[in-house]
């Protein structure tokens, strides 16, 4: 298509980033002055600052010829509200655009049986596994501007193979769409390297699997630990929908230039410890998922070598489990030699992964025993998984205490005196 209407020229100059990469237009309009665009009625828009910009660029009118030229050259199509509201996808757009981009056979659009992926990583992953279907047709969103989209040689071919269409709602960056923010979290400290491998290979086939999914992975920018492992693994495999939290004015880790980045503010920093500052962070995190992934390692040894247990992981689990519409946390941990999986819905369910410590077997050879061993007779414990158990259930408790009054009444349990645990604090 290269005969557009005066009404859809209007459309992709005024409500598109074709000519302008930074068209806030596509965000600050209301309903009623996008309606006064698309009908010719600039006059009526309603704030002074918006028709200011819809005039500059109205008078473009030379350089939205070139580019529509330019699209013809490279194949890109335009496609507008009024026909994609025919094709399923749209929905994923957000929020809903006048005009699409669109770049491979339209057939595949209105194919009941193409997939549809919202990241590159994923269409790799589909087209090339082994139980491929030759007869797959794939709907691929972008998740990068669309020049290096349709230059990626895996891409190219698709399209002119007929596998795949490309399309997106933004010329000059990734496509905006809805997708399910997660929030990864975990300890700075990893486990011992004995179990570190089978730790991680858990961790980063959940994180695939996100990826796949199409989530929006949300983290923090922690130089070591589970943030620091989720971003070597998303920098690793080119995924784009990712927003980074740091309390700093430069985050503490390098990331990639379409990734977002949320500085939180905490205030004047001399006021405001360091551990504060992450726990605002962290609650802000919490605060905007629709899921949780946390990796639990239960104790280790600090600065000071005393036993202390992942708090932080904790504070987050309780935290989403607690919010007045609760998001669920995948949990990992690790017990008796294994790692472990559990979807936390509420405190019950937490505590009933927890409880699974009371039991556990622990190797008397392993590093962990090594660790805790002079720490348990001092407690007057019977057992390692016994100590272990109790420092678990006082910093579950103490957590509980730390937050509101609804947490309590939420953890069915109840409170647990003082005088049914061993004494563990500070050891």
């Amino acid at each position: 298509m290269s005969d557009y209407t005066g009404v859809e020229k209007r459309k992709m100059l005024l409500l598109s980033d074709l000519l302008d990469s930074s068209n806030m237009l596509l965000t600050e309009l209301s309903s009623k002055d996008r309606a006064n665009i698309i009908s010719g009625n600039l006059g009526r828009i309603s704030s002074d600052a918006v028709r200011s910009k819809v005039e500059t660029l109205s008078q473009q009118g030379v350089r939205l010829s070139m580019a529509i030229s330019e699209l013809g050259q490279r194949g890109v199509d335009v496609i507008f509200r009024n026909e994609f509201k025919k094709y399923k996808f749209y929905r994923k757009f957000a929020p809903l655009p006048e005009v699409l981009f669109k770049v491979g056979d339209t057939n595949i659009l209105t194919d009941e049986h193409a997939v549809v992926v919202t990241s590159l990583l994923a269409l790799t992953y589909y087209i090339k596994r082994k139980d491929d279907d030759d007869s797959s047709r794939y709907i691929f969103i972008s998740d990068r501007k669309l020049d290096e989209a349709i230059i990626n040689i895996d891409v190219a071919k698709w399209i002119s193979n007929g596998k795949v269409v490309l399309v997106t709602n933004n010329y000059h960056s990734k496509a905006s769409i809805k997708s399910k923010k997660t929030f990864v979290s975990g300890s700075r400290n990893e486990l011992d390297l004995n179990n570190q491998a089978i730790v991680l290979d858990a961790f980063y086939s959940e994180l695939f699997y996100l990826c796949l999914r199409g989530d929006q992975i949300i983290v923090g920018d922690s130089e070591m630990g589970i943030d620091s492992r989720t971003i070597e693994f998303l920098r690793k495999y080119r995924y784009t929908n990712v927003v980074v939290y740091t309390v700093k004015q430069k985050p503490r880790v390098s990331i990639m230039g379409d990734w977002g980045l949320v500085r939180v503010a905490v205030g004047d920093s001399s006021s405001e410890n360091t551990q504060k500052q992450q726990m605002k962070k962290d609650y802000d995190m919490a605060e905007c998922a629709d899921y949780g992934v946390a990796v639990f390692n239960p104790i280790m040894v600090n600065r000071y070598n005393n036993i202390q247990v992942s708090a932080g992981t904790l504070r987050n689990i309780i935290h989403m489990l607690n919010r007045d519409k609760t998001v669920p946390v995948k949990l990992f941990y690790w017990i008796s030699g294994r790692m472990k999986h559990k979807i936390l819905r509420n405190l019950d369910d937490l505590w009933g992964a927890l409880e699974r410590y009371k039991n556990e077997i622990v190797d008397d050879a392993s590093t962990e025993s090594k660790i805790l061993h002079d720490k348990v007779v001092v407690a007057g414990c019977i057992t390692t998984s016994e100590f272990k158990y109790k420092k678990i259930e006082q910093k579950v408790y103490s957590l509980i205490r730390e937050g509101s009054a609804a947490d309590n009444q939420k953890f069915s349990k109840g409170p647990v005196s003082t005088g049914q645990l061993c004494l563990v604090n500070d050891l």
